[in-house]
């Protein structure tokens, strides 16, 4: 389906101007994400517009935004015309940049591949890999929080996703996707050598020819019978529909769902593990659930049982979302907080704002786990309060892998050490994707006991 052309800036004029200049507000924005958004809510409420990434666009900062753009009621949004500009040249043909019927099928065809029996199956093949790594950290004394999650979380998903261990493959896929979530975030998009625009367009060729080559090497399995790792999985189900998808479209689909699982989980665990060396007694509080709970593996249902450290998950994702905005383009006129919009408008929607919104979060900026406790439940005041997955039919397909990701990571430290920073407080960074800067150091010391 076409879209209409990007509503200009002379249409949007009686919005009010968020206050920074073209360019400004892309360094601003990656800057400092929160701050900006907070500079920019003050000086025009909820609503308010400028040029982001070359793009004329409306900002959108409350719940009430995130709910018309997200669920889109009206059916008026694109969720392809709001990320294509961004990432089409990146990650073409992801469920992200499809719409309509056409996404509904495409995610009709790869849910099964993340459905409840084969999450407990990763998660069983996953753990020994946790336990050992959680171990090499404290053997260590120490860790660099972001880049030992991220090495861990990638190893992870090269071998439950694709089924690899080899060391040379999996550092070539470490590299490439580093480059290619650093290219969605560069302002200068052009294909020099040297940038990172062109480091990620370059990386995303290698992933697909190394992917294409396993395609080519994945032997068909039997209906029902266990698949040995996630892409055998979903180069079964597309077999099955090949007049829905053939090998470009699952190859992109892949290169995505492996760039969004990975990274959604190191941004959990990593701002996780930095809010909890700020906030001992719920290192101590989780510490001793795990040992009320057992010291056994984790489970699918052990981990539900973890009132304590789904909360703390919870909160993580609720002050630093994975992904702090989101986009979408307008394709037909309408209102949001009552302003009136035309047909074109791009939208980009802040979920970090929304979940600090004071009207429905106490106390907003403190780390309080607590607020998502049965008899508080702020985050049941409002639907798009909390949205750090994004909301409505582009919902991440992913975030059920991701939490019980992180929650097993979070416990097997847990059950092994108590930590601490191990220098001054480090910055968070917001964009493209959130997660302490490198540079966050934790000091481990072992349990007693």
């Amino acid at each position: 389906m076409p879209l209409p052309r990007p509503a200009p800036a002379r249409l949007l004029r009686h919005v009010p101007h968020c206050g920074f200049a073209p360019i400004a507000t892309d360094i601003a924005f990656l800057r400092d994400t929160l701050g900006f958004a907070r500079r920019v809510q003050a000086r025009c409420g909820p609503v308010a517009r400028g040029m982001l990434f070359a793009r004329d666009q409306v900002l959108l900062f409350s719940p009430e935004g995130s709910e018309t753009a997200l669920f889109d009621r009206a059916g008026v949004f694109s969720a392809r015309g709001g990320w294509e500009p961004l990432l089409g040249q990146l990650f073409p043909g992801g469920l992200i940049l499809r719409d309509g019927a056409e996404h509904r099928e495409h995610r009709r065809l790869m849910l099964p591949a993340l459905r409840r029996d084969e999450l407990a199956a990763g998660l069983d093949r996953m753990g020994p890999d946790i336990d050992r790594a959680m171990a090499g950290w404290l053997d260590d004394g120490g860790v660099e929080v972001h880049g030992a999650v991220q090495r861990l979380t990638l190893d992870i998903a090269c071998d439950v996703f694709i089924g690899t261990r080899l060391h040379d493959e999996v550092r070539a896929i470490h590299r490439d996707f580093r480059w290619l979530v650093e290219a969605s975030a560069a302002i200068l998009r052009l294909p020099l050598p040297g940038t990172r625009w062109r480091r990620g367009r370059e990386a995303r060729q290698r992933l697909l020819r190394f992917l294409g080559g396993r395609l080519q090497r994945t032997g068909v399995i039997e209906p029902g019978a266990a698949a040995p790792d996630l892409f055998t999985r979903l180069v079964a189900l597309a077999a099955a529909e090949p007049e829905l998808i053939d090998a470009p479209a699952l190859l992109d689909h892949f290169v995505f769902l492996l760039m969004a699982a990975h990274d959604t989980t190191t941004s959990l665990v990593s701002s996780a593990i930095g809010l909890l060396a700020d906030h001992p007694q719920w290192q101590q509080r989780l510490r001793e659930e795990t040992r009320s709970l057992g010291d056994g593996p984790a489970s699918l249902p052990l981990l539900a049982r973890h009132a304590g450290l789904q909360a703390v998950m919870r909160e993580t994702l609720r002050l630093v979302p994975p992904i702090p905005t989101l986009s979408r383009q307008a394709t037909a006129a309408f209102s949001v907080h009552g302003v009136d919009l035309p047909a074109g408008t791009l939208v980009t929607v802040f979920p970090l704002a929304a979940q600090r919104d004071p009207r429905f979060w106490s106390d907003p900026d403190r780390f309080d786990p607590d607020r998502f406790s049965p008899d508080r439940a702020e985050d049941r005041r409002h639907p798009f309060a909390f949205t750090p997955f994004g909301g409505g039919a582009h919902a991440c397909l992913g975030q059920h892998f991701a939490i019980m990701q992180a929650g097993a990571m979070l416990r097997s430290l847990l059950q092994r050490a108590r930590f601490e920073r191990a220098d001054a407080r480090s910055v968070q960074r917001f964009a493209p994707i959130a997660h302490p800067v490198p540079g966050l150091r934790i000091r481990l010391r072992p349990v007693a006991g």
